[in-house]
């Protein structure tokens, strides 16, 4: 194979990642929480004449609709699938014609990477002395739910009611930042794609 017919070859693998890519983010679009904005956990308060808090609620999703998404965010997060999110980072800095986007998604990316360590709603958290780190409320959840890894399913059975709410909100907190910037990400890839925006051997 010649360098350039070796070099052409790359491009179209790179078409093809970031079509994969796309394909997988149109698939989570469907999911119900998406469907629905995903507002899916908050902290509403009632203040008294005095502004003192008489009524602390918090709403957390449908345990099945969180499931389901959260399959397709898993894939997302692992290393050996196409559409790896932080592969498809660097093949944006390495195949993007268009600068703005480049920059667009360096941020994107430090400011997701930064929301996996710490929780956008409650920074470090800690529970039973263990860092509670989104990432971690996020592997605990999916270990223990689809795996039944027995340590993540002692700790979460192991929540008190005290301890509960705020693994639930770090968790719900990370999974919207993710989609959040995952279809920012998907946005991009669909307009590159549709403008032919990948660099070329002559670029």
């Amino acid at each position: 194979m010649t360098s350039r017919a070796m070099i052409n070859s790359k491009e179209k693998d790179v078409r093809e990642i970031f079509q994969v890519f796309l394909k997988k983010v149109n698939e989570l679009k469907e999911r119900q929480l998406i469907k629905d904005s995903f507002i899916t956990s908050f902290i509403t308060y009632e203040p008294n004449k005095k502004g003192k808090i008489t009524q602390l609620t918090f709403n957390h999703p449908d345990h099945e609709l969180l499931r389901s998404l959260c399959i397709d965010v898993r894939y997302f997060l692992l290393k050996n699938e196409t559409g790896y999110i932080f592969r498809i980072y660097n093949l944006c800095q390495q195949y993007l014609k268009n600068e703005e986007h480049k920059k667009y998604l360096i941020l994107s990316r430090k400011m997701l990477e930064s929301s996996m360590n710490s929780s956008v709603a409650l920074g470090s958290f800690k529970i039973n002395g263990k860092k509670c780190s989104p990432k971690f409320a996020f592997d605990t959840f999916i270990n223990s739910t689809f795996h039944h890894d027995p340590i993540c399913v002692e700790f979460l059975e192991g929540l008190d009611e005290i301890n509960k709410i705020p693994f639930l909100l770090i968790l719900d907190s990370f999974i919207i930042e993710f989609v959040r910037h995952l279809l920012s990400l998907g946005n991009i890839i669909e307009n590159v794609l549709k403008k032919n925006e990948i660099k070329n051997s002559s670029d």
